[in-house]
């Protein structure tokens, strides 16, 4: 696998989000704050620098219109790729049909439509998925 040095610029709100998500202690956290403030690119950068530091995991991109999520998280996670100048080889190769995001390390990103079902209110569709994160 090729060697990769990520250097990541982050905000001092990033920078405490990154160290929470990090410290294993915490199970929720909230991250909230007005568009341009760096929560959904601090997003992709954690999933993936997650799937290249873990192998076979699984994580995802979530939001309530699938169709929104690909105009914009997925955007950015390109974008966040571009910035970094990750290599071909270790950004992974996105499947337009199943809406996911394949490494060569085993590891995956799924986009998820995550729209209120009234018959799943808690969601249940999910569970058999086996996200590690």
């Amino acid at each position: 696998m090729t060697s990769f040095t990520l250097e990541f610029e982050a905000n001092q709100k990033q920078i405490e989000a990154l160290e929470l998500l990090e410290d294993q202690a915490h199970t929720e956290i909230g991250y909230g704050g007005g568009a341009g403030g760096g929560k959904s690119y601090l997003g992709v950068a954690w999933q993936w620098i997650r799937r290249i530091q873990y192998p076979n995991s699984r994580g995802f991109f979530g939001r309530k219109e699938l169709k929104r999520l690909k105009q914009t998280t997925l955007a950015t996670y390109f974008k966040f790729c571009r910035d970094h100048n990750i290599p071909e080889s270790l950004r992974g190769k996105y499947n337009i049909q199943d809406s996911s995001i394949r490494f060569a390390n085993g590891s995956e990103i799924f986009l998820l439509d995550l729209a209120y079902i009234p018959s799943d209110p808690l969601f249940e569709r999910f569970g058999s998925l086996e996200f590690t994160d």
